[in-house]
């Protein structure tokens, strides 16, 4: 009699959690689809219908870092665009630091959404630098454990992460979550300007050096301000001063991003494979939706910043995928190397343009033999002149498609 209880018991918790997923999954269903269609009513403005869209897809090479704003090669492919009264409308979809992994996972909804005519892909090289949605770990050996699919199948149901959602609030509901937009107006606005020095004007670090530290003087736990000058000592190969700024910055709010993605970014520049597992692990207790990478860490290891055989092999891998699947669209593709190309990167994406007979542009003759570095910015990326080439390039294969 006891054990039947118990097993109604168990039986009525197991059909509890069966009924909550079940529901919890379709209303996430509903709740995706009504995001979609508001994502898909705000990026296609009325000034976009009647013309056919062009999806530049890419990381900071087409964001436009170090340029002003306005003069990426997207934005200047646009006034070329309005100059000859063609009717193309351009969308500058580039993340500075994104992977080819995590455009393979976002390609269907930018289609989607965007329905484009054209799309322009320069994506790769922070493969190695970049692990997040990584593909990197398809092509390692094979050391899943029991344990391994348990966390699997507890991590993609969504009842646990509600539950872990709940955790996370509960433990979290005294802690100051301030964020840029409930700083004081002048910080607000030195914040904002230290962007624009940052990202464009050449990567003027000096400039947001200086501003940055006239934040500290203001308030000196700023959080934004340790964060962006641990950013910028990390660019600048500064990195016990990047260290130093990032971990403040992490100690003064931890339930913040930002500084645990940029002490990865750094220790995988080291090689410190020890602390990446530890930060990793940290902000895996905190923020829900790393969990998954740190999961594959835990189990796989961390991937290697020098294993170019792997890097190559995920970096084809991604770039197959979303080319089968923009062909499977009937989306015409045009593929770009970087301006500064790297030789294993030109040698896959040559590779892969033969493949599939793609339009294929080569950015590094025209722009890599530059000597006097007149078409880049301090930091190798192109600046307003060399980013105009780039455009150039593109607008000379717009015009052949447009004649055809």
């Amino acid at each position: 009699m006891i054990l039947k209880r118990i097993l109604l018991i168990i039986f009525g918790i197991i059909l509890a959690l069966f009924v909550i997923e079940l529901l919890l999954n379709i209303g996430g269903y509903f709740v995706k689809v009504i995001h979609e269609n508001k994502e898909i009513t705000k990026n296609l403005n009325r000034d976009s219908f009647g013309f056919l869209n062009i999806l530049c897809i890419g990381d900071s090479h087409t964001f436009g870092a170090g340029a002003r704003p306005g003069f990426s090669y997207p934005e200047q492919l646009q006034r070329m665009i309005d100059k000859e009264n063609m009717k193309y409308k351009v969308y500058n979809l580039g993340v500075p630091g994104t992977n080819s992994s995590t455009v393979l996972l976002n390609i269907p909804k930018w289609i989607k959404m965007y329905k484009p005519k054209v799309v322009i892909l320069m994506i790769g090289c922070n493969d190695n630098l970049n692990f997040q949605n990584s593909n990197y770990y398809i092509f390692m050996k094979d050391k899943k454990s029991f344990f391994y699919w348990i966390n699997r199948i507890l991590f993609n149901l969504k009842t646990y992460k509600l539950f872990n959602l709940l955790i996370r609030s509960f433990s979290r509901k005294n802690v100051n979550f301030i964020k840029v937009e409930n700083y004081p107006e002048d910080i607000k606005n030195k914040i904002r300007l230290v962007r624009e020095y940052y990202f464009h004007i050449e990567r003027n670090f000096d400039k947001s050096k200086e501003i940055l530290n006239e934040i500290l003087e203001i308030d000196k736990d700023n959080y934004d301000a340790y964060l962006m000058l641990g950013w910028i000592a990390l660019d600048s190969d500064e990195f016990a001063l990047a260290e130093k700024n990032l971990k403040r910055a992490k100690e003064i709010n931890p339930y913040r991003s930002e500084a645990y993605e940029q002490l990865c970014r750094l220790y995988i520049r080291l090689g410190k494979y020890d602390l990446l597992y530890n930060t990793l692990k940290d902000s895996s207790s905190i923020f829900s939706d790393e969990k998954d990478d740190f999961k594959r860490i835990r189990i796989f290891g961390i991937p290697n910043y020098n294993d170019n055989v792997l890097w190559s092999k995920e970096v084809r891998y991604n770039l197959n995928k979303i080319i089968d699947f923009l062909k499977s669209n009937k989306i015409n593709i045009i593929l770009m190397n970087y301006p500064k190309p790297r030789p294993l990167h030109t040698e896959i994406i040559n590779e892969i343009a033969n493949k599939y007979k793609l339009i294929y542009i080569d950015n590094g003759i025209y722009l890599d033999k530059n000597t006097d570095n007149s078409y880049f910015s301090s930091d190798a990326h192109p600046n307003e002149l060399g980013y105009g080439i780039i455009a150039k390039n593109v607008f000379n294969v717009l015009k052949e498609i447009n004649n055809k």
